[in-house]
């Protein structure tokens, strides 16, 4: 028979056991996290169907100022043998008695012109083809107006020759202007923060203050308005004293030169220090003023071909840019004294518009004549600019998407909490309506949506961001198994081995034949 310490033994290892076997799903429970149901099916859905989406065809109407006999024959012969290597422009002939506008010489006159007659609306752009009896002697080929239609000549009598050159022309300006080849690796972002910087090299030509604010407001704020529903944009503007050259310039004839290709050895902006604020979820466009001490102006850029670039100043791709200003060889005011007022600022800041145009991927067309927009960018651009933002946009908001989906996929114990779930199923819903924006079949009677797929992507990528980044889900990245396991063995490891060896313990001596007892 058991005697009584085998039995307070045995009562005691039992204990252990209905203990463990209580504590243990009760940790587990507690142990788990909660992990929201995510639309992975819907996540993936979504992004194979942006990988195989046809980009929106451009709704492209033809004019003729006055009609012209078999015009609609050779224009069918020509668009047939013209290749069309995007597949993306649409063309409906026309034709509609505007016969006066071929009387009118003055470009900019013709482009008003036909926006009094014929306005072209959003989403969707005009090309008239206006008859005249002689082509103009100054014949650009193909204008541009700073509206939604362009323009160019043909006599009253084309050949077939004729209008395939104009369709070649006009088909060469739309795969340029409205290219979608790079929007999956151009780095735009609905945020932008542009910092305007007056670095001063030395106490002899340092300005104490400058008109940024009036400049702004003048030369860039139209510009500005005018793109508000791309991206959001915040200025600021400071001031810095005394920022070197790293490296002395070459003197040749009086002046001082920096050759393009060794602009980073002189001027490095990573030693400036310019940051004012935390941009961390920002852009940020680093606009330079640089005024260069008496000792070293005037300076100048040179090209490739030794020749003075006329701006005096350069871009840094997805940095921002530089403006050289020699103020000792500037015609001032004689008032101005140590402030940079309004006047001096009208030779600089076209170049800053510039230059922010060129980083947010505007660049000017490759062709004869295209008429300047007051606002900074036309019409045609600024579709073209709406269109690879909404591409950058959808492209980045499915990255996300795929990228949580795996993060949450491969650490089971991150917690995923309904915001989350309903941040993804709006990003979701967003690409959808981005989707079904530029790919449905348009035609000039339903263009595209700019506007509202814009917003649409918009939507997109910022319900992503905020869902792959939020602070819930990124406290719990670097807490693998290992540490868990770190965490609980300590302690419970001496209890397991006290338990686990008084039952084999027990189970051993039960086994175990009984010795008799002698007297």
């Amino acid at each position: 028979e058991m005697g009584l310490g085998g039995q307070i033994r045995t009562r005691v290892i039992i204990s252990y056991i209905i203990l463990m076997g209580v504590g243990i799903p009760v940790w587990w429970h507690l142990m788990s996290v909660y992990r929201a149901d995510l639309p992975y099916d819907a996540i993936e859905r979504t992004a194979r169907a942006i990988d195989r989406a046809e980009v929106a065809n451009v709704a492209i109407e033809i004019r003729l100022s006055s009609p012209v006999d078999g015009f609609s024959e050779k224009f069918g012969e020509a668009t047939k043998s013209v290749r069309w290597d995007d597949q993306n422009v649409a063309f409906i002939s026309q034709s509609n008695n505007l016969a006066e506008v071929s009387r009118i010489a003055n470009p900019s006159d013709v482009d008003e012109w036909l926006q009094s007659k014929q306005p072209t609306p959003a989403g969707k752009h005009t090309f008239f083809i206006i008859v005249v009896d002689e082509l103009p002697k100054a014949y650009p080929g193909v204008t541009l107006g700073i509206h939604r239609h362009g323009w160019t000549y043909i006599t009253k009598k084309p050949s077939q020759s004729d209008v395939t050159n104009v369709v070649k022309n006009i088909k060469e300006i739309l795969q340029r202007h409205f290219s979608l080849k790079e929007a999956a690796s151009q780095k735009l972002s609905p945020d932008y923060r542009i910092s305007f910087s007056l670095l001063n090299a030395h106490p002899d030509t340092a300005y104490r203050s400058w008109a940024i604010k009036d400049a702004v407001r003048l030369y860039l704020q139209p510009f500005l308005n005018e793109i508000s529903s791309v991206a959001k944009f915040t200025l600021d503007s400071q001031i810095q004293q005394f920022s070197r050259l790293e490296r002395a310039p070459t003197v040749e004839n009086g002046r001082f030169i920096i050759k393009s290709w060794e602009l980073h050895h002189f001027l490095n902006p990573h030693e400036w220090k310019l940051d004012l604020v935390d941009s961390s979820k920002q852009t940020l466009f680093n606009m330079i003023l640089y005024v260069p001490s008496n000792a070293t102006s005037p300076l100048h850029i040179t090209d490739p071909m030794g020749t003075f670039i006329l701006s005096n100043a350069f871009t840094i791709p997805q940095w921002g840019g530089i403006v050289i200003y020699n103020r000792k060889f500037q015609v001032e005011n004689v008032t101005s004294g140590n402030s940079l007022g309004i006047s001096e600022m009208s030779s600089v800041m076209p170049k800053f518009l510039e230059q922010i145009r060129s980083l947010l991927g505007i660049s000017p067309l490759n062709i004869k004549y295209m008429l300047p927009s007051p606002m900074g960018i036309s019409q045609w651009e600024k579709d073209a600019l709406s269109r690879r933002f909404i591409m950058s946009n959808v492209y980045k908001a499915v990255d996300n998407l795929r990228s949580m989906s795996q993060l949450i996929r491969d650490l089971p114990k991150m917690v995923v909490m309904d915001h989350i779930a309903q941040l993804s199923q709006d990003a979701v819903d967003a690409i959808e309506e981005c989707r079904q924006g530029i790919s449905h079949e348009i035609s000039v009677n339903s263009p595209v949506d700019y506007a509202a797929v814009l917003a649409a992507s918009r939507r997109a990528i910022v319900s992503s961001d905020a869902a792959l980044f939020d602070p819930n889900m990124l406290a719990l990245l670097y807490f693998p198994d290992q540490h868990e396991l770190a965490v609980y063995a300590l302690p419970f490891y001496p209890i397991f081995m006290h338990v686990l060896t008084g039952i084999y313990g027990e189970i051993k001596s039960r086994r175990s034949p009984k010795k008799p007892k002698t007297e």
